[in-house]
């Protein structure tokens, strides 16, 4: 007798179980003291360190602090155990690895090695089109997001030419530079914008000062992208629709899929850093630290009205001013 569904089940269970606390054993604290609930067999099956850890600590619900590891990492870690995959912020991505060794999780140290010490290795880099976040399959044989622009950096480690400090990512290499040995970043001479990339302020030039747009041969609508203006011809013109298997939820975009999936069905958060907020989508985690823990406000140049969002100043023009605004 065999079970037909037997992989898919667990899988499906994995996932429940992350979002609840149902069954929950073992309680981890992250090194900027957030909690998380998990089970003990996950743990235990996963990482070497928390099985030995479990081992010798027969509380029937025990707390386990882990030093150095943030809870965005820790967070990270445990979608990774729970789901096959997993998703943060790109310029994360040394410390995630980082945790992942610390855990001795095998999975995460031989992806690692992959990219540090392969000579031949996927040519997707870590990278995400929307939310600059990376995922990675379970088994480590690849890098399951879409491929970005290559060069000569692809699937290679990022040495520093000042010190010779190696990160796995080109931010990472990044923000190192700019932390230690002060790099210029390119600076739009109109509105001060930087970017360390040329190609992000070129396209922030023509969308932003010089007007460039990309008009729909069917409507009037205007992008200032020109994978905007596909996307939108996609769904309002073609019809296309993605459909969600578990909800019968269609989407317009395959990336409010694959949201909505993540939301909805597996439990998929991210957790902010300075207070208990969880977002279920990383756009909305960083509008949410933008907005209560940076305090920065979009003013509106008709009147004295200060938004806390792009999305929310945009709405208070169109109903507030259309009389004033060419649209």
């Amino acid at each position: 007798m065999k079970w037909t569904y037997f992989i898919e089940n667990q899988n499906f269970n994995l996932k429940e179980l992350l979002a609840s606390d149902t069954f929950s054993d073992v309680t981890l604290v992250s090194d900027d003291k957030k909690l998380f609930s998990a089970h003990k067999f996950v743990l235990a099956a996963c990482s070497p360190i928390m099985k030995d850890l479990i081992i010798k600590n027969p509380h029937t619900h025990p707390v386990i602090y882990l030093r150095g590891i943030k809870s965005l990492e820790l967070n990270a870690i445990l979608h990774f155990l729970y789901l096959g995959q997993t998703r943060f912020h790109r310029s994360r991505t040394d410390d995630f690895f980082e945790a992942g060794r610390e855990l001795k999780i095998e999975q995460l140290c031989n992806l690692l090695d992959r990219y540090i010490n392969a000579d031949q290795v996927d040519d997707r880099r870590i990278a995400s089109d929307n939310v600059n976040s990376a995922i990675f399959a379970k088994d480590c044989t690849q890098i399951s997001n879409p491929k970005d622009n290559k060069n000569e950096d692809d699937g290679k480690s990022f040495q520093c030419e000042e010190c010779g400090a190696r990160y796995i990512s080109r931010p990472g290499l990044m923000q190192h530079m700019t932390n230690k040995h002060g790099l210029v970043s390119y600076s739009c001479h109109v509105c001060g914008f930087k970017s360390n990339d040329k190609t992000y302020l070129r396209r922030h030039r023509e969308s932003i000062h010089e007007g460039v747009r990309y008009s729909c041969d069917n409507c009037s609508y205007k992008a200032k992208h020109a994978g905007h203006l596909k996307a939108h011809k996609d769904s309002i013109h073609k019809g296309i629709r993605y459909l969600c298997d578990s909800c019968g939820y269609r989407a317009t975009k395959r990336g409010d899929l694959k949201r909505h999936k993540e939301a909805k069905h597996e439990g998929v958060r991210y957790p902010c850093d300075s207070c208990e907020y969880k977002a279920t989508e990383m756009g909305s985690l960083m509008k949410h630290k933008k907005s209560i823990h940076e305090g920065i406000r979009y003013p509106c140049n008709c009147c004295e009205y200060k938004a806390t969002n792009k999305s929310k100043l945009k709405s208070h023009i169109k109903t507030r001013h259309r009389e004033n605004i060419d649209f």
